[in-house]
């Protein structure tokens, strides 16, 4: 069976280029969901919020309107550069955009106060190890 940190670089490669085609998705963009999931979420001016899998950051972007920090963490540095255009075309400065698998969040115990992940649980070769991970992050 072939191992996480293998299959990581071929997923990587994979969706490298792809994000120009993201930051012109409708489906990525927009939607009842991603609404949803502000106003569940609903991050404070205080708050520090996680967005996993973030992509070219549709949802970190609707996150870091209301929160103190939003980071977008995702294991693509095209796609975070994706994000860091469509971040930067909108005058949104507070998101920090980290490359890193899902399955080993690099932040400390109890860093966040809300966790999203939006369209992208398929994405994730390890899901039970995410999520696990995302529980560590967040209070």
């Amino acid at each position: 069976m072939e191992k996480v940190d293998e299959r990581l670089g071929k997923t990587t490669r994979q969706w490298q280029g792809a994000a120009e085609a993201y930051l012109a998705s409708v489906t990525h963009a927009s939607g009842e969901d991603l609404e949803q999931l502000r106003s569940y979420l609903d991050p404070q001016a205080e708050e520090t919020v996680l967005d996993r899998g973030c992509g070219v950051g549709h949802t970190l972007r609707r996150l870091a309107q209301r929160a103190r920090l939003a980071v977008g963490a995702d294991p693509t540095p095209g796609l975070l550069e994706g994000a860091r255009t469509l971040l930067t075309r909108d005058g949104i400065e507070n998101p920090l955009l980290v490359a890193t698998p899902a399955e080993t969040l690099p932040f400390l115990a109890t860093s966040f106060d809300a966790f999203a992940c939006r369209v992208a649980a398929h994405h994730i070769l390890a899901p039970d190890r995410c999520f696990r991970d995302a529980s560590r992050v967040r209070p």
